[in-house]
């Protein structure tokens, strides 16, 4: 699940579609495998300013732990 999520969130038609209650979920603390291709298209800069513009210490928190 967490792969979907930075993998629509690193798409730039796809990000303002995803919500702070998808991003929510991220408090959840999923699991990443330790190699994984969704971990380097999910640090954009563009998907790290949009957790950073939804102001919620928590799931930045969680978003910097995970990926």
């Amino acid at each position: 699940m967490i792969n979907v999520l930075l993998q629509i969130a690193s798409k730039e038609k796809l990000l303002p579609y995803v919500t702070a209650g998808v991003w929510w979920w991220l408090t959840k603390r999923p699991a990443l495998p330790p190699v994984c291709r969704r971990r380097d298209v999910g640090t954009t800069i563009r998907v790290v300013d949009a957790v950073w513009d939804l102001k919620d210490v928590e799931i930045l928190k969680s978003y910097l732990l995970i990926v």
